[in-house]
């Protein structure tokens, strides 16, 4: 069955002993386990590429925003001395002069272009926040609002946003338990994992789910 494998063969990338990592084909839940991050047997690096290349996608937008915002000088010069005096009038412009001495004959020929492009910089990082948050979330990893201080969030959006994380946490947690278990009962070895604290969600919140997981997950050790 698709997603449900019942033989392998394992792709040995770095070259590891093959007293490591046999060559040979092996039966699923008897020579080897197969461990999912996700109850659905996806893997989560194509959905964190996505978000990756979207985060880069503003990050090129904001940017193109930044230089619109670059207004060109065009100087119509008739020879080289004129451009001369116009470049010394262009330099004293760009290094805040207070005065500028132009020429009575060169007065048509500084011509500044306007490209009327909105600086909207400002939103394209909101919207740049919101996406990272979106990541992090569906990682179960604690993203304290982005840059947003959380007293200016009304209670039931940090406790909608804690919850999201503690959700997916469970789902992952359920999964990687499950992979545990099975490694044990397979191969005979106990194996184990934890959650950086300093990345998941804030210690003062506590999911009810994950809580008594926790408390079962002690009683059985």
């Amino acid at each position: 069955m698709w997603d449900f494998p019942s033989r392998v063969t394992l792709i040995n990338k770095r070259n590891i002993s093959t007293r490591i990592i046999p060559n040979k084909v092996m039966s699923v839940d008897k020579d080897v386990v197969i461990g999912y991050f996700q109850a659905n047997h996806k893997g989560i690096s194509a959905i964190v590429r996505d978000y990756a290349e979207q985060l880069s996608d503003i990050d090129n937008v904001m940017n193109t925003n930044l230089q619109l915002q670059k207004a060109p000088f065009i100087i119509l010069c008739d020879d080289d001395k004129q451009a001369k005096r116009m470049k010394n009038v262009i330099s004293k412009i760009l290094n805040n002069s207070v005065s500028v001495e132009l020429p009575s004959g060169d007065k048509n020929s500084l011509v500044i272009t306007p490209l009327n492009a909105p600086l909207i910089i400002d939103q394209l990082y909101n919207y740049r926040t919101n996406v990272e948050n979106e990541i992090k979330s569906y990682l179960g990893l604690d993203n304290n609002g982005g840059f947003e201080k959380k007293e200016r969030m009304i209670t039931d959006e940090v406790n909608s946003q804690r919850a999201t994380i503690a959700d997916s946490r469970f789902n992952f947690t359920q999964c990687l338990d499950a992979f545990c278990g099975d490694v044990k009962k397979v191969l005979g070895i106990e194996i184990s994992y934890e959650w950086n604290a300093a990345q998941t969600a804030d210690n003062s919140f506590s999911d009810d789910r994950y809580a008594k997981q926790e408390d079962k997950k002690n009683v059985n050790n």
